[in-house]
């Protein structure tokens, strides 16, 4: 397992949190096309090992307990209509739109050349989740796809298990197990 481990800060939904571990990969759906994209991350937590002063130990080493976290990030440069029934995003100055920032299909607000600095839009967030999870199948539970009810995994989520699973071998054995079909 590659043990460069290192602290990491992560947003959540909630705020930001912070742990000691390696990234194991990492993949994102974002095409130059689209104005929505996924990213997301995996990550091995670990305990390190703690110096009298509660400080880590330099250099940073694995202590025992370890946990998987998978940060998705759902990423946007959408904005809307102030008050369309798209009934989404944040009211924010047509001056403060990313340079890049696309205008809702659905809604069809002025593009941003037409927008007045002190006109108002409502423009998307991205959204920040963070799974800590204890054993590989919760991790596969939290990769699944939320649009399928048999809990497969999607492409960019199949793709960072395959990352993860070089790095990781407890990942790699769970991933690699025989289900017999029966009738």
């Amino acid at each position: 397992m590659n043990d460069h481990v290192r602290e990491f800060r992560l947003r959540g939904t909630l705020g930001t949190s912070a742990f000691f571990g390696v990234r194991l990969g990492e993949v994102s759906t974002e095409v130059h096309w689209r104005p929505r994209w996924i990213e997301m991350s995996l990550y091995r937590r670990h305990d390190v090992v703690m110096g009298a002063d509660g400080q880590p130990v330099q250099p940073l080493q694995s202590a025992g307990a370890r946990q998987w976290i998978l940060q998705t990030t759902g990423r946007t440069l959408v904005y809307h209509q102030q008050g369309s029934d798209c009934a989404t995003g944040v009211p924010t100055l047509a001056d403060r739109l990313p340079e890049d920032a696309e205008p809702c299909d659905r809604c069809r607000p002025p593009g941003p050349a037409a927008l007045g600095e002190d006109d108002m839009v409502a423009m998307e967030v991205d959204r920040f989740m963070l799974h800590v999870c204890e054993t590989p199948q919760e991790l596969l539970a939290a990769m699944a796809d939320p649009k399928v009810a048999d809990g497969r995994l999607s492409g960019p989520a199949q793709g960072l298990l395959a990352q993860a699973a070089q790095d990781d071998p407890e990942l790699a054995s769970a991933t690699d197990t025989v289900q017999w079909l029966t009738g």
